[in-house]
């Protein structure tokens, strides 16, 4: 594989990556306001425990959204900058490009998947 096409696959990889977490953070967005019209309805005391559960929930996500975002944005700064020291003269070490953990983008998915699969049964049986 040629430098080029591994520059062009990782900055296909980071675009796909960035532009699924942002359908997440939307995804989110809808579920938090659908939580937030449910919460205001009458509610009994085990609904309000999985209310509050929930709303922790969403929360903890967006900031796994938020923490995974920052990551990609780092692994393009990190390709950024093993280009603009291959351009360098040979003077200075070259620092190897560290590769994203995809390890971590794919068990975010399970569990978002997982909190919504939960959520709208959730709201099935409260209703």
């Amino acid at each position: 594989m040629g430098k080029n096409t591994f520059i062009n696959g990782k900055q296909q990889e980071n675009t796909e990556r960035l532009t699924g977490l942002a359908f997440y953070k939307d995804d989110l967005r809808f579920l938090a306001f659908k939580h937030s019209e449910r919460s205001t309805k009458n509610a009994n005391k085990t609904d309000l425990l999985e209310i509050a559960h929930y709303k922790n929930q969403f929360i903890i996500q967006r900031n796994n959204i938020d923490e995974l975002i920052y990551l990609v944005k780092t692994d393009e700064k990190r390709l950024v900058d093993w280009i603009e020291e291959s351009l360098l003269p040979k003077k200075t070490p070259l620092k190897t490009h560290q590769n994203f953990e995809q390890v971590q983008l794919d068990s975010f998915k399970k569990a978002f998947v997982k909190l919504r699969s939960d959520y709208f049964c959730f709201l099935a049986k409260s209703l």
